[in-house]
């Protein structure tokens, strides 16, 4: 049995390195069910490689074959020109550093390009181990999870992209598009009905807010900041998902606080708790693959032994760590600091906000948004009245209200307060709402 198909068995995908730009994708391809070569996209785009810049990525070969082919060029653009030209293309279209040569005489592990609609779609060799057709099966087995796939692909296939009418001239618009063929199935399994339908009840309360998120981003966010907010609630879902499932798996309730530290390290207790916090997650999701294989769920985990035998599942481990940190959950990103801890990042609060405010129900209460976002998302951050109770249930205690979550509370609001997403009209009160303006 194959690590992927262990994996499966688990947790209903690959788990193995990913970046939030290869979860787009892969869910994306299944919203569309369509991808293009875009080769000259990708010749253009590419401005380095280990082995050099052979045969169409040399510069010079380029400029003459878009002078001659594909671009008609002006004679005042030379390849000096088509070279400084080159390295905007990769800025913005690698912006996620997941492009890579895959034509003529190279190959890669993968490529994906930084999304803004249908036509950057591509499938070479797919990074996301189908994470991202696994959260649209999920999604598609409720209600609330069919809407969000249909709001997404109505956003994702909407006119009016202008990063697609600046690369117009090299997107294959003369290719037709292919049709998107799903291997899920032949290099993983067959995932059940029942299965998904279980998994879909246990992340019910964390879907419905990403439906709140995508309803509301999309009536009041530009396309390109709807996409981040997308992608972002996706990897979040993605991370509560395995804290909750590996949490089930291995026998231990109510582990899915994430408890977040805001107050930069001033309060140690606050760090110390969330470093413990996150490493506590990562080791209940490394042991429910040992937990699932003493129960028969994965038949065996000899796909991830090493020579000598032993079980090795820094795979494993990198996946959550890697997914929970580029998706703005966790922090410090260095690959050096060996010690994370929770703290969501601006854009990450922006998204997981929006996500439990209603602009049906005007401006609410710190109060109700602490419970909101520990409802839906687990995250903790002192701003609950029985937060106190609910860490130490959860394992974490030794916290005190007046020197530690009174600090980290304050710290979160002068957070929110600075994304727009809060007011403080007066001493003690502190309102919240998607445009805090408002709520003045």
């Amino acid at each position: 049995m194959t690590k992927s198909e262990t994996s499966f068995q688990a947790f209903g995908y690959h788990l193995d390195a990913i970046k939030p730009v290869h979860l787009a994708n892969g869910f994306f391809l299944c919203l569309t069910g369509k991808h293009f070569e875009l080769e000259w996209l990708n010749k253009i785009a590419v401005t380095t490689h280990k082995k050099g810049l052979m045969g169409h990525y040399k510069i010079e070969t380029l400029h003459e074959i878009f002078s001659r082919e594909k671009l008609a060029l002006s004679s005042s653009i030379g390849p000096k020109e088509l070279g400084q030209l080159r390295y905007q293309v990769n800025a913005i279209a690698a912006n996620d550093d997941a492009v890579y040569a895959v034509f003529d005489d190279y190959s890669a592990f993968g490529n994906d390009y930084t999304l803004a609609s249908p036509h950057f779609l591509c499938d070479v060799k797919r990074k996301d181990g189908y994470a991202g057709f696994f959260i649209h099966s999920i999604f598609n087995a409720t209600s609330a999870g069919r809407e969000i796939n249909a709001i997404a692909k109505r956003e994702f296939e909407s006119s009016g992209d202008s990063l697609s009418a600046l690369l117009k001239p090299v997107l294959d618009a003369s290719d037709a598009d292919h049709e998107w063929v799903n291997r899920y199935e032949d290099k993983l399994g067959v995932l059940p009905d029942e299965r998904a339908q279980r998994i879909a009840e246990l992340m019910a309360p964390t879907t419905i807010s990403v439906l709140n998120l995508v309803r509301a981003s999309s009536a009041i966010e530009s396309r390109y900041s709807f996409l981040r907010q997308l992608v972002i609630a996706l990897g979040a879902w993605l991370t509560i998902y395995l804290i909750r499932e590996a949490s089930r798996v291995v026998g231990i309730s109510g582990s899915s606080i994430l408890f977040s530290d805001y107050t930069g390290g001033v309060s140690k207790k606050c760090r110390s708790r969330s470093v413990h916090c996150f490493s506590r997650h990562r080791e209940t999701v490394y042991q429910s693959f040992f937990s699932l294989a003493d129960a028969g769920v994965v038949g065996n985990l000899d796909a991830y032994k090493d020579q000598e035998g032993n079980v090795i599942l820094k795979d494993v481990e990198r996946h959550f760590q890697d997914l929970s940190v580029r998706v703005g959950l966790v922090q410090p990103r260095a690959t050096t600091v060996k010690a994370k801890h929770y703290e969501p990042q601006a854009d990450t609060i922006r998204a997981l906000c929006m996500s439990v405010l209603n602009s049906e129900d005007g401006p609410i209460t710190l109060l109700e948004l602490a419970q909101r976002l520990r409802s839906s998302w687990g995250v903790v951050f002192g701003g609950c009245n029985d937060d106190v109770s609910v860490l130490a249930e959860n394992g974490i205690v030794g916290l005190d209200e007046d020197d530690d979550l009174s600090l980290n509370r304050t710290c979160f609001i002068e957070r929110l307060k600075s994304l727009g997403l809060a007011t403080e009209p007066s001493d003690g009160l502190v309102l919240c709402e998607s445009n805090a303006e408002d709520a003045r």
